[in-house]
């Protein structure tokens, strides 16, 4: 497996040695590639309370510990770009529901979801709304059309009356 510097780069690591020169030594050759941190003793206290991915114990095989820390480096980007992406997708969801009429079903076909402008177009409150079955909203055109597609799992575009 190849290390990438640049995901490295986004840790910080704990390190702990009692012996000057060598914590002095590996301090500088890790910091080619992970973030730089304290040195001191007061903020082990602190570093306990972390989730703790791996342990290592003297003596160090450095590539070994590249190879653990790339490894963790992925997992967290990774953990980092869903995050990011679940909130981009929050956000188009929320452009979609200012825009758009959004009603959501169980699959029994009871009205689990409304949004605000579904609201405002039906004259019904969400409550009136939640729990009633699907045919409560329906014009007899086009609820056939919507029960349809929704049943075979597409979404319906259309024009409700």
């Amino acid at each position: 497996m190849s290390i990438d510097k640049k995901l490295l780069k986004r840790l910080k690591i704990l390190y702990v040695q009692d012996d000057a020169v060598i914590r002095t030594e590996l301090s500088q050759l890790l910091s080619n590639f992970f973030a730089t941190a304290y040195s001191d003793n007061e903020f082990l206290a602190e570093a306990i309370k972390l989730k703790i991915y791996e342990y290592i114990v003297k003596l160090i095989d450095i590539r070994q510990l590249l190879s653990l820390m790339n490894d963790l480096a992925y997992v967290l980007y990774k953990d980092f770009s869903i995050d990011q992406k679940n909130r981009e997708l929050e956000k188009y969801k929320e452009v979609t529901d200012l825009n758009n009429i959004v009603t959501e079903t169980d699959i029994h076909m009871k009205i689990s979801k409304v949004n605000e402008l579904c609201c405002s177009t039906s004259g019904y409150s969400k409550a009136e709304l939640i729990g009633q079955d699907f045919k409560f909203l329906k014009h007899n055109d086009s609820y056939i059309k919507i029960y349809t597609e929704v049943l075979n799992n597409k979404s319906w575009q259309g024009h409700l009356k």
